[in-house]
């Protein structure tokens, strides 16, 4: 039986132990327009045509496609690649070592303006503007437009227990 698993002579033997065959009439599908009885499941080549008329002619253009390409290109041999071919060159002097310029803790000054909840940016005494970004929020919108700073320190308050913001 194991052998026969999954193929139509299985169905045949297991109808054959039933008493029945498994292509009995009341187990066919029902077929409402017309018949194939009689007929071949073969086609021979002379019945078949690929030019046969129905459907659209030609091919669809597709919204902004290209023309087909004209021509042929010239043949590129990829076997052995070319080196590139290298232009006048001269030797350029490596710049003066100088002092880094840009952000100075001490002389930067913020620009309100420019603020964000997690963004600082700072005009630097070269002219330069750092920002610095922070994973948690720093400033606070008051209103519409203005970015306060998030004042965190703590103070403790006479006559009582706990601590307050200052604000």
């Amino acid at each position: 039986m194991a052998a026969l698993a999954g193929t139509e002579q299985a169905a045949a033997v297991v109808g054959s132990w039933r008493g029945s065959s498994a292509v009995d009439a009341g187990e066919r599908p029902d077929q409402r327009w017309g018949t194939a009885d009689g007929r071949s499941n073969h086609a021979p080549p002379d019945r078949t045509d690929a030019t046969t008329s129905g459907g659209r002619p030609g091919a669809l253009r597709a919204p902004g496609q290209l023309a087909p390409e004209q021509g042929e290109s010239a043949p590129v041999d990829l076997r052995k690649p070319k080196p590139p071919t290298m232009a006048g060159t001269r030797p350029v002097p490596a710049p003066a070592p100088g002092t880094p310029h840009g952000f100075d803790e001490k002389s930067s000054k913020e620009v309100l303006g420019e603020r964000a909840e997690r963004a600082r940016t700072f005009l630097n005494r070269d002219g330069s503007y750092t920002t610095r970004f922070y994973n948690e929020p720093v400033n606070f919108q008051r209103g519409k437009s203005a970015w306060e700073e998030i004042d965190t320190t703590l103070v403790k308050p006479t006559g009582t227990r706990g601590y307050e913001c200052r604000r």
